[in-house]
């Protein structure tokens, strides 16, 4: 591996409490979302019953399990596990997240979330060229996978810049297809017209 060692961005004891956090979340999850369903109520009691046996096992081994008030009367519902004074919460706000790890790219969480979401105003006047299509598919998601790098070399304590350092050079050379070069052909793909050289109407704007 050509990356290198440094200090870690994250201690052990929240690396713990986030790992931790997960199986509370998935059964968190399931209670909160059983009741809609009709005829749920015997795996709802043994969600709820495998819910309280985890708490009673983290607390054996020194985890905290932080529950949701209501006027002061806990409901039970999991919100947070801590260990060694590290909170780790089982619900996350991506937006605020987004700001977080992508400072530079503030608008990519919400153009990917309105194109996961099929919104209108993403989807009016897409071009009908799949180099055009292609790379306004690809090209968002390298800040993401920067800051995927960042946040897991910070985890292990290992230096990110040769990683992203190649992605920079395969994001420049997917920008620069962009760039018309000489012997113009195209062909029909499921993204529209797959072209290479000079544009149907800069040929016309030459002869």
């Amino acid at each position: 591996m050509s990356c290198w060692l440094t200090q870690p961005d994250v201690s052990s004891e929240m690396r713990i409490a986030r790992a931790a956090s997960l199986l509370p979340g998935v059964y968190q999850g399931a209670i909160a979302l059983l009741p809609k369903f009709p005829g749920s109520d015997e795996e709802l009691a043994t969600k709820k019953e495998a819910r309280t046996d985890l708490v009673a096992y983290y607390a054996k081994h020194g985890f905290e399990v932080l529950t949701a008030n209501k006027s002061g009367v806990s409901t039970g519902d999991i919100t947070a596990v801590v260990y060694g004074g590290s909170r780790a919460s089982i619900n996350h706000n991506i937006t605020q997240l987004a700001g977080q790890f992508l400072p530079d790219d503030p608008y990519l969480y919400g153009m990917l979330s309105g194109a996961v979401h099929s919104k209108l105003w993403v989807l009016n006047d897409i071009s009908e060229s799949a180099d055009e299509a292609i790379r306004a598919i690809v090209a968002p998601l390298m800040p993401v996978s920067d800051a995927y790098t960042n946040a897991i070399c910070g985890y292990l304590g290992l230096d990110a810049g040769p990683i992203l350092a190649r992605r920079a050079t395969r994001l420049n050379a997917l920008m620069t297809r962009g760039s018309p070069p000489r012997n113009a052909t195209q062909r029909g793909t499921a993204f529209g017209q797959l072209q290479s050289g000079l544009r149907v109407d800069e040929i016309a704007r030459k002869r």
